[in-house]
This record gives C-alpha cells, sequence and structure tokens, in this order.
C-alpha cells in the first residue's frame, strides 16, 4: 500500500514538474516576443500573461519580475528554445570546435552560428541594452554575456592556430566583425541572412589569414 502511494506521488511529482517546465516555456517564448515588440520600458507583467495565456501571478511565480522574465527570454533564443544553461554559449559554438576540421570549416561553423543567434535573439540584446542602462544587475549580466562571447571568440582563434602576440588582436576583430550591431547594419541595408553569413567568412579568413 505504502509503495503504491510513493508511486502515485512520484507521477503527480512528474506531472507537475512537466507542467512548470511547459509554462515557464511558454511565459519565456511570450516575454521575448513582448520585449522584441515593444521594448524595455513598453513592456509589462499583464501583456506577457496574457500573450502566455496565464495569469500575472503565475507569470512571476514561473520565472521572476521583469528582469528574470528578460534573462529567461534571451536565454531561450540564444538556445532556441532550449535549456537556461548560463553557458549557452558555449554549447551553440561547439560545432567549431569539433576534432579534424580544416580552418575554412570551423570559420563557417562560427558564422553559421553567430547568423542563427543573432536571428533569434538580436532584438533582445538590444532590448538588454536598453533595460541595463537603469538596471545594475541586468548591466553586469550584459558584461558577462559580452565577456562569454569573447571566450567563444578567443576559442576559434585558438582552435584556428593562431599563436603569440596576434592572437589578442585576431580576436578583437572576431569579436567585433560578428556583432550583433554589426549584423544588423548590414540587415537594414537590405542584406539577407545568406548574404551576411557568407560576408562574415569571407572577412574571417581574411583576419585569420592576415
Amino acid at each position: 500500500m505504502g509503495e503504491a502511494k510513493s508511486r502515485t506521488r512520484g507521477y503527480v511529482s512528474t506531472v507537475r514538474a512537466e507542467q512548470a517546465a511547459a509554462t515557464r516555456a511558454r511565459v519565456a517564448a511570450a516575454a521575448a516576443a513582448c520585449f522584441a515588440e515593444t521594448g524595455w520600458s513598453g513592456t509589462t507583467l499583464a501583456q506577457i500573461a496574457a500573450r502566455a495565456g496565464v495569469s500575472p501571478q503565475a507569470v512571476h511565480l514561473s520565472i521572476g519580475p521583469k528582469p528574470a522574465l528578460l534573462q529567461a527570454a534571451l536565454v531561450a533564443a540564444v538556445g532556441a528554445g532550449g535549456a537556461d544553461d548560463p553557458e549557452l554559449e558555449a554549447e551553440v559554438f561547439r560545432g567549431m570546435l569539433a576534432p579534424d576540421l580544416s580552418v575554412d570549416d570551423r570559420v563557417r561553423a562560427y558564422a553559421a552560428s553567430s547568423q542563427a543567434v543573432h536571428e533569434r535573439a538580436g532584438r533582445l540584446f538590444a532590448v538588454l541594452a536598453q533595460a541595463a542602462q537603469t538596471d545594475p544587475e541586468l548591466a553586469a549580466w550584459r558584461l558577462s554575456i559580452g565577456a562569454r562571447r569573447r571566450e567563444v571568440c578567443v576559442a576559434l582563434v585558438r582552435a584556428c592556430g593562431i599563436t603569440g602576440n596576434r592572437r589578442t588582436r585576431v580576436v578583437d576583430l572576431v569579436f567585433v566583425l560578428s556583432s550583433t550591431s554589426v549584423f544588423y547594419e548590414f540587415e537594414a541595408l537590405g542584406w539577407s541572412g545568406r548574404h551576411y553569413t557568407e560576408w562574415l567568412v569571407e572577412s574571417l579568413t581574411d583576419v585569420l589569414n592576415g
């Protein structure tokens, strides 16, 4: 009898956890859409709740206040709706570090991943820049994201065999050329994602070979 009750409790607990995860994912997606459409100051918990089809209380309980909602939205967008991994950048760009890749293949993998992240999360990075002006915690988080992105650039440059004093300069160039701000400059000029990626591959190849 006790064993049966234990199994029932375990089943109920699993179902609740799955429901909570589904609600969290729905709220994060709704937050991403709202922030992208109306910016930091224009987005409210009530808007996010309405879009997610839940109550404002459920929004707060599933993720937290407005800064936490932006963080969750960005993490989900970077990972294409994936996990709440604070080191998600490393996972998204892991393909460029696969063994036995040529330099060209590493650059193409990095460029393709960069384009995908820009398209999924670029608007939210712009919102984060707005929010960081008035929220110290988000400002610090934004800096940590930049630091982790730079670590990805360092990993690419190292994997491509760049050594010595030249490495820092090359990392700087990769970091700037592959930034979201540059991506949106090209988008504003009417460039497609494919054309941007081709340009980034060519530019990074020149930098690495320079």
